[in-house]
């Protein structure tokens, strides 16, 4: 990770290469963004493939640029950047990965500019032609390279690629822009090159998603070159760019290539069908699939998701997260999506919670003034707290909001708050800075991920771990790189745990009361301090849980193992299993030291204390294994117990809306069924037992209704749907609040009386030594 610099630029630095066009306020900008480095020979400046947001200036030595040429087997010396010249300039196109392997010939020292800083620079000063002249050879050069790789033009001659590249016009939507309408005529067609656009139909029911194009496909070409309208509109998921080619260049590269069009209406045919069948299916299973946003599961490269059939809702993750900076950066609420997990046969209910995606062409980057969000080699975005100015242009740029600004007081960081350089003195830092995930890049793996006591938190590359979009655009089947939580049966310590717990307990209370065993001799004394080392041991959890710097391992190596953060593992889990079996071995050590005889003592007060203790145990243990999947199946999106009560108000708010303005037979339906469904004093908890998800409640209520109307009035009954989904949330909250409070609410008694528990167990201990 490049740090910025600490000794001034050499002022002929500025005079080679792209920086000649920079102002005297420009260089100072990007003196302070960017970085200074030294290499020894051989050092590796960068590697081919890596994401790459700056370029480099070399001051000192040489830098090699080796690649493997199209037809080669082995790489070779494309050229030798020395004193004075640049290299790594593919980065003036978003997105793009480094073309070459940059390496030291000889011992160097060089500087990088962030690519972002620059162009900003640029444009402040009012534009260079010599920048402008630059950057748009680098441009046509990468795109000639594109073109290469991509169906449509990959089988192009050398030629014809210019004539396309001669003829194109490249054109940039912002998120939700169309690029051409159902009904327009069709004048062109598009090649996209980053982004991802949607075709979309639109009746009286509503909008239709009929296909998803991403980078290399090709759109609009048929209803060119016949002359016709387009049949659907087009739009940018997001931030996207295509080249614009004029019907008369298609016709011309159609003529010249008779092949070509055939095998694009092959290749659309076969993506055609392949996503239908894949979004089907999933909206056939859920209307909670990952097709809902596709675009974030297209953009995202680390995605942090919590599988809420497993997830306690402790909320651990985040206050990990806090106790490490100052504050969190992770927000335990947000969108939920039902999607095959790739090392998983079942489909898993998953959270997606508020915090950064390290996306592969982030948003928030481009704004930046100061130049302060940087990306590493392994893809990983960080905010230099130093360079923040606290404008809150990344916060406004997150498209999902997953970029907070706070006090810088309240943040902890650990580099320097003042920045020399600027204007001949310290830069006084902002009140505000902002703040977002970083993968914990000081550690070898993020604290969320391993503060989970029960490994429900994990860090994802969709297009890699969810099948289901590698399916729908034509990739390889994914295969989880160790991201996918293996698969295990989940809790299987506690019921065996229990099984032991209660035939050991059988047998001490059984040998105790025949008076086999005396407390204080033999094997009735050593059961006593086996139970006491046991309750020292359970104790010693919470301070296993708390110690959040116990098990954060500084980061040792320049990459970690695994990229963003995927291989992590929790390194709570263990411990709680741990505590799961020590509860047990110590409870049956109690059943054999004390039996079941009580007395007004401070023994019997500690085994009446320590039973009521295990008692709660084991309900949290029930609870933790029971509830999380019930829950799940009741809730729509994630939210945090404190936003229940506004939500129960927007439901009360939805159904008031959709019986307004019905037909009287929807009201009717409304008054006498959906209402008192929804107000059944006991509906949640019945809800929480039957183990039903909404889906399925809501078919059986719409059964109900259907029973009860003996098919009348169908066609009176629009609207009704929308109805019944707004009683069945509202029925299922209560049962999520009850549920959410049996999880959490046990912890408290638990802890006291906990605490208590020890403080008997050393009064009875001095106690009995002292006899």
């Amino acid at each position: 990770m490049e740090s910025p610099a600490s000794a001034p630029w050499p002022r002929w630095a500025f005079e080679t290469g792209l920086l000649k066009c920079l102002d005297a306020r420009g260089r100072k900008d990007v003196e302070r963004a960017g970085s200074r480095r030294r290499l020894g020979r051989g050092e590796l400046c960068y590697d081919a493939g890596e994401l790459g947001d700056a370029f480099f200036v070399v001051l000192a030595g040489s830098v090699e640029l080796a690649a493997t040429r199209r037809g080669d087997e082995s790489p070779s010396v494309i050229r030798c950047a020395e004193r004075g010249q640049t290299f790594g300039e593919e980065c003036a196109l978003p997105g793009a990965r480094r073309l070459a392997r940059a390496s030291a010939a000889t011992d160097v020292e060089l500087v990088g500019v962030p690519m972002a800083v620059f162009h900003r620079s640029v444009e402040r000063a009012g534009g260079s032609p010599v920048a402008e002249r630059e950057l748009r050879a680098l441009s046509r050069a990468h795109m000639k390279d594109l073109l290469a790789t991509l169906a449509f033009a990959r089988d192009l001659s050398e030629a014809d690629r210019d004539l396309l590249l001669d003829g194109v016009r490249r054109q940039k939507l912002a998120r939700g822009e169309t690029l051409f309408y159902a009904g327009e005529t069709a004048a062109a067609a598009y090649l996209i090159v980053d982004g991802l656009i949607q075709l979309q139909t639109e009746d009286d029911t509503g909008i239709w998603v009929r296909a998803y194009l991403a980078p290399g496909d090709l759109l609009g070409d048929e209803d060119a070159l016949a002359e016709s309208v387009h049949a659907q509109r087009a739009v940018a998921l997001g931030t996207a760019e295509c080249l614009e080619i004029p019907v008369v260049l298609l016709r011309t590269l159609a003529d010249r290539n008779p092949r070509l069009p055939p095998k694009i209406r092959r290749v659309a045919a076969e993506r055609g069908q392949r996503q239908a069948r894949v979004v089907g299916d999933a909206a056939a299973r859920s209307t909670q699939h990952v097709f809902h946003d596709v675009y974030r599961m297209q953009m995202a490269r680390s995605l942090l998701v919590i599988d809420q059939e497993a997830c306690v809702r402790c909320g651990h993750c985040s206050w990990s997260c806090a106790e490490l900076y100052g504050v969190t950066r992770l927000i335990r609420r947000g969108d939920k999506v039902l999607t095959p997990r790739s090392r998983e046969d079942d489909v898993k209910s998953l959270l997606l919670p508020n915090t950064c995606q390290h996306c592969k062409n982030p948003a928030c980057m481009p704004d930046c003034p100061t130049g302060a969000i940087g990306r590493d080699p392994e893809g990983e975005v960080f905010i230099r707290a130093e360079l923040c100015t606290g404008c809150g242009a990344c916060v406004r740029g997150c498209p999902w909001d997953n970029i907070q600004l706070v006090e810088r007081v309240a943040a902890k960081t650990r580099r320097p708050e003042a920045v020399s350089g600027h204007e001949g003195g310290a830069r006084q830092a902002s009140p505000l800075v902002a703040v977002k995930c970083d993968l914990c890049h000081e550690y070898e793996a993020p604290a969320c991920v391993q503060a989970c006591p029960t490994e429900a938190i994990h860090r994802v590359d969709p297009a890699e771990d969810f099948s289901e979009l590698a399916a729908l655009f034509g990739g390889p089947k994914a295969v989880a790189r160790g991201a996918a939580a293996p698969k295990k049966a989940r809790g299987r310590e506690l019921p065996l745990s229990l099984a032991l717990c209660v035939l050991l307990a059988a047998v001490g209370f059984s040998l105790a009361a025949s008076e086999r065993v005396v407390p204080a001799a033999g094997l009735g004394l050593a059961s006593g301090w086996l139970a006491a080392l046991g309750f020292f041991v359970l104790a010693s959890y919470a301070w296993v849980k708390r110690h959040v710097l116990g098990w954060m391992r500084p980061r040792r190596r320049s990459l970690r193992d695994g990229a963003l953060g995927k291989r992590a593992r929790s390194r709570v889990a263990p411990a709680y299993r741990l505590h799961w079996i020590v509860g047990c071995v110590t409870a049956a050590a109690v059943a054999l030291h004390g039996g079941a005889e009580w007395s007004v003592s401070v023994a019997g007060a500690l085994g009446a204390t320590f039973w009521l203790l295990a008692a709660l145990g084991v309900l949290g243990g029930v609870a933790y294994q029971v509830l999380p999947e019930r829950l799940a199946r009741l809730e729509r999106r994630g939210n945090l117990p404190e936003d229940l009560e506004a939500e129960r108000a927007r439901l009360v708010q939805q159904v008031y809306q959709r019986t307004s303005g019905r037909h009287a037979l929807v009201k009717a339906v409304a008054e006498h069924v959906l209402l008192p469904y929804a107000r059944h004093p006991l509906g949640g908890l019945m809800l929480l037992v039957s183990g039903r998800s909404l889906k399925r409640e809501r078919a059986r209520l719409r059964g109900e209704v259907a029973k009860r109307l003996d098919g009348a009035g169908d066609e009176r009954l629009l609207g009704l749907e929308d109805l019944v989904e707004s009683v069945v949330e509202l029925r299922a909250l209560p049962a999520r609040r009850f549920a959410s409070f049996l999880l959490r609410g046990f912890l408290v008694p638990h802890v006291l009386l906990a605490a208590l528990a020890v403080t008997l167990l050393v009064i009875h201990a001095l106690g009995a030594l002292v006899r």
